[in-house]
C-alpha cells in the first residue's frame, strides 16, 4: 500500500517593515531583517525590533498584526527608504555574501531566555532522571552568566544536554518556538 503525501507547511517569512506579533512572548514588534534562507528548523529567521530591542525569531513564531478596516484601499507599491545605515547588517547585490550573527551571553535577552526555557522544562513531562540532568545543566548554564568571564564552550554543552533531553522527553517542546531558539543558540554560539 503506498503510503499517502503530506504537504509541507509553507515556511512564514515576513517582509521587511512587517508589523508582527512575536507570539512567544506575545509582544508586538517591526520586521527590520529577514534571511534569504531558511536555516534552523527549515524556517525563515528575522530580526524584530521590539520595545525591549532585537530580538532573532523564526517564522513559524510570528504572525502579521492584522490591519485596520477602511471604505477605501490604497493602491500601489510599498516603497523602502533606507537614510542613515551605520554598522548595518543589509546586504544587497552581493552573490555570495553572508551575515555572521553574535550574541553576548551575558546579555538580559540570553537570561530571559534561560530562564523562560527553565520554567518550560519545570512544566514538561520529564522523569525523574531527566528532570535532575535538567536542573544540572540549569545550575551550569546560570553559574556561567553569573561568573565574570562566562565560558560559552561550556554554556553551549549544557544548551546541547538540555536539547537531547528535550528530544529523548514524552510529549515533548520539539517544533516549539523555545525549541527553535534552543537549537539557534546552540548553533550561533561557538566556543
Amino acid at each position: 500500500m503506498a503510503k499517502p503525501k503530506t504537504k509541507a507547511s509553507p515556511k512564514q517569512r515576513y517582509a521587511v517593515g512587517a508589523e508582527v506579533i512575536v507570539r512567544m512572548p506575545g509582544i508586538r514588534g517591526v520586521v527590520v531583517q529577514v534571511d534569504d534562507t531558511p536555516t534552523v528548523l527549515w524556517e525563515y529567521w528575522h530580526t524584530i525590533e521590539t520595545e525591549h530591542g532585537q530580538r532573532r525569531e523564526p517564522g513559524c513564531n510570528l504572525e502579521l498584526v492584522p490591519m485596520a478596516k477602511t471604505n477605501s484601499e490604497s493602491g500601489g507599491s510599498p516603497r523602502i527608504h533606507i537614510e542613515h545605515m551605520e554598522n548595518s547588517a543589509f546586504i544587497q547585490g552581493s552573490p555570495g555574501a553572508y551575515i555572521t550573527q553574535t550574541f553576548d551571553i551575558s546579555s538580559q535577552e540570553f537570561s530571559n531566555f534561560v530562564q523562560n526555557l527553565r520554567e518550560l522544562f519545570d512544566a514538561e513531562n520529564l522523569s525523574d532522571v531527566q528532570r535532575s540532568e535538567a536542573n544540572t545543566e540549569f545550575t551550569i548554564i546560570e553559574g556561567e552568566l553569573k561568573s565574570s568571564t562566562p565560558q560559552k564552550g561550556v554554556v553551549r554543552a549544557s544548551l546541547q544536554s538540555l536539547r537531547t533531553i528535550l528530544e529523548n522527553a514524552t510529549g515533548s517542546l520539539i517544533g516549539s518556538a523555545a525549541y527553535a531558539a534552543l537549537v539557534h543558540y546552540i548553533l550561533h554560539l561557538k566556543p
